[in-house]
C-alpha cells in the first residue's frame, strides 16, 4: 500500500509536518501492546506541536508582531471547534483523571445544550454560531492541557480582530488575524497522524466539540 501523501500544492513545511505526523502514527502502530497506548501517541503528537509553537511564539514575541493570546482571553472559545474521535478519547481520559464529578456533569450539561442549539444548523451557519465551548468556565478552559490541535494552533496577532469577528460573524470584512504558520503546521501534522491511523482502520471521524464530548 502506498503511503498517504499531503494534498496537492502543499508547501514544503506542510509536507514535512504531514510526514512527521504519519511516521508518529506508524511508530505507534508497529508496537505490540494494548490499544490504549494510542493515548501515548497522541500525547507525543501534542508535545511535538507544542514544542514547535513555543519556538514560534518566542520568535514572534521578540519581533514586531507578538501573539495577542493571553490567559483568560476566550473570544475564540465561542466558535465552532472540530476534532477527531481519537482527540476526544484523549481529552475525556484527561478529564476523568483531573476533573471532579460536579465539573464533569456541568460539561455534559453544557455540551447537550449546545448540541440542542447547533445540531440542525447547516454548516455555514454553524461556523458563524457563537456560543461558549462546554469546557469554558470563568473564561478558562477546564481541560487546557488536553485541548485538541484546532485549539492549540488558533493564535491571533490582533485582539481587536477577534472581538470584531465575535460581534459581527456575518461581516466578511471582519476576520481574526491569525498566524498562518501554526495553522499550516498543526493541520498538516494532525492530517499525517490521522492518515496513518485511518490506514490501519482506526476511527478518525471528525465531530464538533459539543458532539465529541458526548460520544
Amino acid at each position: 500500500m502506498n503511503r498517504p501523501e499531503p494534498s496537492p500544492g502543499a508547501s514544503e513545511i506542510e509536507q514535512a509536518f504531514f510526514r512527521d505526523g504519519y511516521l508518529l502514527a506508524a511508530d505507534f502502530l508497529s508496537r505490540e501492546g494494548p490499544p490504549d497506548q494510542i493515548m501515548e501517541a497522541i500525547s507525543r503528537l501534542y508535545a511535538m506541536l507544542d514544542d514547535f509553537l513555543a519556538v514560534f511564539l518566542e520568535k514572534a514575541a521578540s519581533g514586531t508582531n507578538p501573539a495577542a493570546c493571553k490567559k483568560g482571553c476566550a473570544w475564540c472559545c465561542h466558535q465552532a471547534v472540530f476534532a477527531q474521535v481519537y482527540e476526544y478519547r484523549y481529552l475525556k481520559n484527561w478529564m476523568f483523571e483531573h476533573l471532579d464529578a460536579e465539573l464533569l456533569d456541568n460539561v455534559r450539561k453544557r455540551a447537550k445544550q449546545k448540541v440542542y442549539h447547533t445540531d440542525q444548523l447547516p454548516r455555514e451557519k454553524l461556523l458563524k454560531h457563537k456560543e461558549a465551548c462546554p469546557l469554558l468556565e470563568n473564561d478558562k478552559c477546564l481541560a487546557y492541557d488536553a485541548r485538541p490541535v484546532a485549539c492549540r494552533i488558533y493564535l491571533s496577532m490582533n485582539l481587536d480582530s477577534c472581538i470584531n469577528e465575535f460581534n459581527s460573524p456575518d461581516d466578511k470584512s471582519r476576520f481574526p488575524m491569525l498566524f498562518e504558520l501554526p495553522l499550516q503546521a498543526g493541520r498538516s501534522l494532525n492530517d499525517g497522524f490521522r492518515a496513518g491511523l485511518k490506514e490501519a482502520g482506526i476511527d478518525t471521524r471528525e465531530f464538533s466539540m459539543e458532539k465529541g464530548l458526548l460520544i
